[in-house]
Formats: structure tokens, sequence, C-alpha cells
């Protein structure tokens, strides 16, 4: 008994010195678990802001590219109603050639020297009489293609001749009118041949047509008596 009595003191003095030791170690565990944990009102610096440093442009460099927008949304029902445009170009359409339905013909002349020139020439195509006359025996006459009837007439100073001849005028051809007669210098002056031929191939193409060969009557001569115009 004496001696629970002489270690009542030691025991409780050891155990309040336990509890103190014990609460002493609590308190710091605690702080240091609360300055372990980031403050929540301290505001974090922001990051510095990065400025693009610009490249110097050098001549191998190429050139920005233009971005071109991008093409606006097509709605199906427009895409559909609008044709289809092709990529290949129309082809030409041949060439109408219109074909020609005519012919020419010209007369013919020789010339003389000593007296007038023997001249052949067409006077009237289907009984329409031709305006050109002698002077444009030379001159290429349009006549139509199919058949047709000239009137030819031969000159020769104060002797003619007149004649009627048919043949058949193909399109495109060119024809010429011949003739042969006597009335030369020393000739009978009684007749002309007339045909046609056509001139790239030198064939007749008529029937030949003979005339006589007839002598323009001779002006009456004015009279020198008084009164006559002549005499003033």
């Amino acid at each position: 008994m004496k001696v629970l009595r002489v270690l009542r003191p030691i025991i409780v003095t050891a155990c309040i010195g336990a509890l103190s030791l014990l609460t002493a170690c609590a308190t710091t565990g605690k702080s240091t678990a609360k300055s372990s944990k980031p403050a929540a009102s301290v505001a974090q610096p922001a990051p510095p802001e990065t400025k693009p440093v610009p490249v110097p442009a050098t001549e191998t460099s190429p050139p920005p590219k233009a971005v071109s927008p991008a093409p606006a949304p097509v709605a199906a029902h427009t895409a559909s109603a609008q044709p289809a445009v092709s990529s290949e170009e129309p082809a030409a359409l041949p060439a109408i050639i219109i074909p020609v339905r005519h012919a020419t013909i010209i007369g013919s002349q020789e010339t003389s020297i000593l007296l007038d020139n023997f001249t052949a020439f067409v006077s009237s195509v289907d009984g329409r009489k031709v305006e050109s006359g002698r002077n444009g025996w030379n001159v290429p006459l349009t006549i139509d293609v199919g058949h047709r009837t000239l009137g030819v007439e031969f000159n020769r100073g104060v002797f003619f001749a007149k004649g009627q001849l048919e043949f058949d005028a193909a399109a495109n051809a060119r024809y010429e009118l011949k003739y042969a007669t006597d009335a030369e210098l020393f000739g009978k002056n009684s007749f002309c041949n007339f045909w046609v031929v056509e001139i790239q191939s030198g064939q007749t193409v008529s029937l030949v047509s003979k005339a006589s060969v007839e002598k323009h009557p001779e002006p009456p001569k004015q009279s020198l008596l008084p009164g006559n115009p002549l005499t003033h």
C-alpha cells in the first residue's frame, strides 16, 4: 500500500506528461496540414503576351496567295432546275452551197484592116431584146439554165444577116456565138451561118442556123433645091 502511495504521484505525472505530448503533436500536425493547402484568395499571375515576330520578305519567297471565299451553298432545287452546261464547243455547221443556175454567152468578132470588122452578137433571148447590141458583143450575157432560143445577128459595114437558133444551157457553162460568111471583099455576100460552142470544151452545142446576107438601104440623098436647109 505504501508503494502505491509512493508511485501514484509518479504515475499521474507521467500520464499528464504523455497527454501533453500527444496534444502538442496533434496541434503541430493540423498546422502543417493547413500550410500545405494553397490559399484560394491568391490570384495566379497571367502569362506574358507573345507577339508574332514579322518574318522579312525575301526575293525567293513567294507572295502570299489570296484566299478566295468559299462559295455559298446552292439549294438542291435550284441546281436541279438549271440545265447542265456542256464544256464542249458546238460543232460548226457545214457551209450551204447554193448552186448557180445561170450560164453566160458572148459574141465573136474578126478584125479587118481594110474594111469594117466582122461581128456576130446575140440580139435577143427568148424574145427579149438585148440592149447592148453590136457594141456589147464581148460582154458576157447571163442566161437561165435550160432550153433557150436566141436571136442572132451579123454585121459588117452595110451588110447584115439575122437568124435564130436553139440550144440547152447548162449551169455555170460559158458559151460563144460563132459564125461563117462570104460577106468579104471579093465574096458573093450571100449567106451567114450561126452556131453556139461551149468555150471550155470547144464542143458545138446547137444546130447551125443559116441566114441570108442583106444590105442596109442607102439613106435618101438630100435635094439641093431652093428651100432645102442644106442650101443655106
